[in-house]
């Protein structure tokens, strides 16, 4: 009956591992969208003073909002699947 209980705690404790594993994959994954994101404004020669997203997982886009020196604002949309900018406005 012990080795039993010893086998469950194993098999609950590596089910628990592995969903942590998977969630923190998931949140490096979307991490990196916005990093890229950030790359391709600063490629258009643009820089960030503040920002902010609305990013969600089940959504194919990343749509991301941020502020310039010069106190402008521009809204952006980032293609998961496509991996780039797909709407640049300044808002």
């Amino acid at each position: 009956m012990k080795t039993l209980k010893n086998i469950i705690l194993f098999f609950s404790l590596g089910a628990a591992v592995y969903a942590i594993y998977k969630k923190i994959d998931t949140v490096k994954r979307e991490d990196g969208y916005v990093e890229e994101c950030k790359k391709q404004i600063f490629a258009r020669g643009l820089e960030i003073k503040d920002s902010w997203y609305f990013n969600l997982i089940e959504n194919n886009y990343l749509e991301f909002v941020f502020t310039d020196f010069k106190q402008k604002n521009y809204k952006v949309i980032f293609s998961k699947i496509e991996n780039k900018i797909t709407a640049f406005t300044e808002v």
